[in-house]
Order: C-alpha cells, then sequence, then structure tokens
C-alpha cells in the first residue's frame, strides 16, 4: 500500500522554523475505505527513535538545515515517494554539504547529492562526521596527462562526483572546482581533513589528521584566484593541527599551502614539514607523513615541464614522504 500524499512547505528566513501543512489520504490494508491526517508545526529537530507514531501513516517528518526529512517504520512508504524509511530517516530535499545531511539525521557512509549539483561521498562516523570528500588520489600519475595537470586542482581533475572508491585513469585523481568549496566552508572556522589508506579499497584510513582554520586565517586555501606561492601557513600560527590516527611515523604538519606554483615545481595543496622557511618546499623525509608531490616544474600557473619522469608522486613513486595507495582529503565548516 503506498499513501498518496502531499506536502507544502513554507520556511521562515532562518533554518529554525519551518512550517509543514500534510494532507494525506491513503487505503489501509487494501481496504477502500481511507483515512486522513494532518500535520502542523514540525519542529526542526528530531530523531526517529523519540518520535513514535505522532502524525500520518506512523511516521513523522521534520526540517533541519533546510532539509526536508521523513521518518517512519520498517515497510512503511512515506510521502508517496516509494521510500521504505526503515527505522531511520530518509532525505527527500537535497543538502548544501554533509554536514548538512549530518544534522538532518543521515547516517550513512555514501554519495549524496548537493545542492549546487555535485555529488560528495560523506564521511558520517570520524570525529562527529559529516565530512564533505573534496578530493581524492588512488594512483601516482594515471591522472596526470600533461605537466600543468601534475597540480591536482587543475581544472582538467574537476568532478561533479567525489567518490572515495577508486577509478583508473584520469578518474584515479579527482578534485572540487575551488569555486564551489567557500560555500563547504562555511561563514566562519573550518576544517580540513587528510586521510591516507594502505589499500586502494580501503574505507577507513590508517593515518589521518585534521587542521583546523578560523575564516581569516583559512580565506585564502582554495582560492580560485591562485597566483604563484599564494598562501603559505604555518602550523601553531595560522592553524591548529591534530593527529586523529597514525601508524609509529612522524607527523609533524607544520606548513600548509595553497599555491599555483612553489618553489619551481608544481603548485595545488601540500600539507607536510615546512623546510625552506617562507617557501613551500616540503622535507624530503620518509619518515614523515605529508601530502607532497614533486611532479613538475612550473614557473607560473600555466607554464610548466615534467620534473625528470614526474619523480615524485603523493603515494609510492619515489616517495620522498611515507607511503600510501590512496589519499582522501575532507572539509567540513564549523558554523
Amino acid at each position: 500500500v503506498v499513501p498518496l500524499c502531499r506536502i507544502t512547505m513554507y520556511r521562515a528566513h532562518t533554518h529554525t522554523q519551518a512550517i509543514l501543512a500534510l494532507a494525506c489520504a491513503f487505503n489501509q490494508l487494501g481496504r477502500a475505505s481511507a483515512a486522513t491526517c494532518t500535520g502542523t508545526l514540525i519542529e526542526n529537530k528530531g530523531q526517529c527513535s523519540s518520535k513514535g507514531t505522532e502524525t500520518c501513516n506512523q511516521f513523522y517528518a521534520y526540517v533541519t538545515e533546510g532539509i526536508y526529512v521523513e521518518c517512519g517504520p520498517s515497510g512503511k512508504n512515506c510521502l508517496g515517494t516509494g521510500r521504505s524509511s526503515g527505522a531511520s530517516c530518509e532525505h527527500v530535499s537535497t543538502a548544501a554539504d554533509c554536514k548538512a545531511y549530518k544534522a538532518a539525521g543521515m547516517t550513512e557512509n555514501k554519495v549524496y547529492e548537493f545542492t549546487d549539483g555535485t555529488s560528495h561521498y560523506c564521511d558520517m562516523a570520524t570525529e562527529g562526521g559529516g565530512w564533505t570528500l573534496l578530493a581524492r588520489i588512488n594512483d601516482d600519475i594515471g591522472w596526470v596527462g600533461s605537466p600543468v595537470e601534475t597540480n591536482l586542482w587543475h581544472s582538467n581533475h574537476w568532478r561533479d562526483t567525489i567518490d572515495l572508491a577508486p577509478q583508473e585513469g584520469k578518474e584515479s585523481g579527482i578534485s572540487t572546482d575551488p569555486s564551489k568549496i567557500k560555500t563547504y566552508k562555511g561563514t566562519g572556522d573550518w576544517e580540513l581533513r587528510i586521510s591516507f589508506y594502505d589499500s586502494t579499497q580501503a574505507t577507513e584510513p590508517i593515518r589521518d589528521g585534521i587542521i583546523t582554520l578560523t575564516q581569516a586565517n583559512g580565506d585564502k586555501i582554495f582560492d580560485p584566484a591562485v597566483n604563484g606561492e599564494y598562501a603559505i601557513l604555518t602550523k601553531d600560527t595560522h592553524y591548529a593541527f591534530k593527529v586523529v590516527k597514525n601508524t609509529g611515523h612522524s607527523w609533524s604538519g607544520t606548513a600548509l599551502c595553497w599555491t599555483c606554483s612553489r618553489h619551481g615545481y608544481e603548485g595545488g595543496l601540500h600539507f607536510g614539514q615546512a623546510a625552506y622557511g617562507n617557501r613551500c618546499h616540503l622535507a624530503n623525509n620518509n619518515n614523515e607523513v605529508q601530502l607532497k608531490s614533486h611532479m613538475g616544474r612550473c614557473s607560473t600557473c600555466s607554464s610548466c615541464s615534467y620534473y625528470g619522469d614526474k619523480s615524485h608522486g603523493f603515494l609510492k613513486r619515489g616517495a620522498l614522504q611515507v607511503q600510501s595507495d590512496k589519499i582522501a582529503i575532507w572539509i567540513r565548516r564549523a558554523d
């Protein structure tokens, strides 16, 4: 039995108020007679386990962070969508990022569609969850087709779907258009997370670290107008760094860079042990965990040649840092 339902939503100017006008008619157990029910004001916070059978057809609804969410017991279809919600929540509308989905009650680690038209894998468990995947690398050079493409954040690597699952060829190194990341940073402090994996198929990292930035200090990171050695930040002065998980290696995390070209090498996002003062040239240290590569020689954003045979990759190729099989880069806003 699939209920036929209509929903009209009137949203106030804040996320904290929403009125749902529900009108529902359905046949119960196949009978010809129909029952009706209505809902009025529904608060924007809630959990399925605490609401029971408050509204039509044993489901309830709420709005949080601008997302309409429906919930119900196993086997019940909600609002005519055909979804069987189980004992948890099912989102109907899209959200701005993974943190918004997490706040709305979504707990599954998977790819979610965003309101900007992109889709991203969301980690809903680590350190409170709500992490939006921005980039993945699971091969050292398969994604590099020309010298300018040694920068992971070059436009040729931007994708509308960012998944944690490994891919081949050009899809083995993908990233998010930086112009879209500003929304994911929010309007206040935000967090950048870098995860390292011991196999391409792994979903649990063996090394995991979180960088926390204020809005002001992190403003230039992921700025689309990057030029040269655009942002070089230092630990404690510009950001805090927390190691969540490690496996016997050093992880100082003293420098964070967002560049177009850096000290003669390819630009992009790099993080590790500072080696040359106020330059984004990280240390060559096989016992140091780093987001580091030397594959290109770049004097500007668009003027590059290969460094040797793309000699030093992010993962294992000529590694100048602790080796790994896959890297994931995540973001989470604080507001």
